[in-house]
């Protein structure tokens, strides 16, 4: 008896695998069978549509027939499962730049698609209950070098690596809407969100180290979380918090027209209003290599309650009531990897308890953000600090809009409006400031200082892939002008006698991702008449 069972557990060990193998493939033909058809769909949708939204509706036609091609050839509900979420994702994002017929077409290609994926982990699940050898891990966190080890496929890494880099050229031209996609979006400030990265180096702070968690997306599989940033600031010799729990009413992984997002915060930590100028990574960046702290800091412990709502595809709406205490922060750091002057000092404020409401609107379209922008996008806030209690009376409003354009098939046009006023007696934290990186180049940081300000850029651009006939893929040229105004503090008028322009040029590597801007300012400014050049590593426009 103990040699029949001895045998019956190796031919088990033999032949489990093959078992396994055919279970999975006969899930993957499932798969295939109910998809059938749906690529051709697609492309159907792309003969009507035209223009770009059919090219990207060809590229998601294409990429479902390869991932139902590799589960035809091998049988991998790994392999299948992976794709498949890619498809889905890609198929939200093409389904928002369609209107009517359109759109509700490409939302039943996504449902089938959804439909096949809950097939998939439904199996994964089984097999797990089965004690399944070798089950694959969810696919929904996996990330491209995660990839390279599914032995599933072995002979499809080659494919796979052509597919991921398909892929990313993809998401490059694919549109982004306010709330999602942060580094394909222009704005870095949010009005409701006020963390930022948990590692970071600046003059009042030092070096951070820490962690963060970002809040809720639209699209994220959470309903609810907790988020924020924690870390130790050296220079200053203490801890620093946010920290903030949040809950989304919309469906997991689904796409909601409308959505809804509340949640409340409690903050002892380093705050800033300057996030719209420049990408906080940059900032720390040229804080650490150079002295280069382009934002004003000052100290805020308190909390706040805020509600975000997605109107739709193209537009979400925000407000938050904050309750909090503002003080100053003075200089504690000296250092950078590469000398130079002492940084600027860190400008005092008006101390005291900040109640205030704010309310804030963005959205539009932009498409290729990253590599040549093409659409609108914009975003206005007031902020109404009177009548709740606090230590200030003031109202503060600002918009500000950026357009992109291609203005032939080598060259395109950026730019940027920007507004601001206010009423009452605004406190220095709460006052516009322009001048240096991300607002009028060529000028000192912060040169201009006031309670209401105008602030107009613009760029034209021939893009290398394009203008150069492929010899300088990865370059691009610009032009740049800037023109920026306050009331200096005074009320005054608006004249063009109190303007501050400058102009200049630049040159892009890697499509947007670097930039050397060599700017000149065009008025005397008591600071001289001396060009600047920077080393960008984020867009003005």
């Amino acid at each position: 008896m103990a040699r029949r069972s001895a045998l019956f557990a190796l031919l088990l060990g033999l032949f489990a695998p093959i078992v396994q193998a055919r279970q999975e493939a006969a899930v993957a033909s499932r798969i295939v069978v109910a998809l059938d058809g749906k690529a051709a769909t697609l492309r159907s949708l792309a003969d009507r549509a035209g223009g770009e939204s059919a090219d990207d509706l060809l590229k998601v036609a294409d990429r479902l027939d390869r991932a139902l091609e590799g589960a035809r050839s091998t049988g991998s509900e790994a392999t299948l499962r992976v794709r498949l979420r890619f498809v889905l994702d890609d198929l939200a994002e093409v389904a928002r730049s369609l209107d009517g017929e359109d759109r509700g077409a490409v939302r039943d290609v996504r449902d089938a698609v959804e439909e096949a994926l809950d097939e998939l982990e439904e199996e994964r699940r089984s097999a797990i209950a089965g004690n399944r050898n070798d089950v694959p891990e969810p696919e929904w966190n996996l990330r491209d070098e995660d990839l390279e080890d599914d032995r599933a496929d072995r002979r499809g890494r080659e494919a796979r690596a052509r597919w991921r880099e398909a892929r990313n050229r993809f998401r490059e031209r694919a549109p982004s809407f306010a709330g999602e996609f942060g580094d394909r979006w222009p704005y870095h400030e949010t009005g409701v969100y006020t963390a930022g990265p948990a590692w970071r180096y600046n003059r009042v702070e030092g070096l951070v180290l820490g962690i963060d968690r970002a809040p809720l997306a639209w699209d994220s599989y959470d309903r609810l979380r907790v988020y924020g940033r924690g870390g130790y600031a050296f220079g200053m010799d203490e801890w620093r918090l946010t920290l903030g729990g949040e809950a989304r009413l919309g469906r997991a992984y689904r796409e909601e027209k409308a959505d809804l997002k509340v949640g409340a915060s409690y903050r002892r930590d380093t705050a800033t209003d300057d996030a719209w100028k420049l990408d906080p990574t940059e900032n720390a960046v040229g804080a650490f290599f150079v002295r280069s702290d382009s934002y004003d800091w000052y100290d805020v412990e308190g909390w706040s309650a805020h509600a975000m709502a997605r109107v739709s595809s193209y537009v979400q709406v925000g407000a938050v009531y904050r309750s909090e205490d503002h003080a100053s922060l003075a200089n504690r750091a000296r250092w950078s990897l590469f000398g130079g002057n002492d940084f600027r000092p860190n400008p005092a404020i008006d101390e005291g308890r900040m109640q205030s409401l704010t309310f804030v609107a963005d959205g539009g379209l932009i498409r290729g953000w990253r590599a040549v922008p093409r659409g609108v996008a914009f975003r206005a806030e007031a902020e109404i600090g009177s009548g709740l209690g606090g230590d200030f009376d003031f109202s503060r409003f600002v918009g500000d809009v950026h357009a992109y354009t291609r203005t032939g098939p080598a060259s395109g046009l950026a730019v940027r409006l920007r507004a601001g006023t206010s009423s009452g007696t605004l406190p220095l934290q709460k006052s516009f400031t322009l001048g240096g990186i991300g607002t009028v180049r060529g000028y000192p940081t912060n040169r201009l200082r006031g309670e209401r300000m105008l602030l107009a850029n613009a760029e034209y651009t021939l893009y290398g892939r394009d203008a150069f006939d492929g010899l300088f893929e990865d370059l691009s040229v610009f032009g740049l002008l800037d023109a920026g105004w306050t009331d200096g503090g005074t009320g005054r008028a608006f004249s063009m006698d109190d303007v501050a322009p400058a102009a200049g040029f630049g040159v892009g590597f890697g499509d947007r991702a670097m930039r050397l801007e060599l700017a000149f300012p065009l008025r005397d400014l008591g600071t001289g008449m001396e060009p600047t050049l920077w080393l960008r590593l984020s867009p003005t426009l």
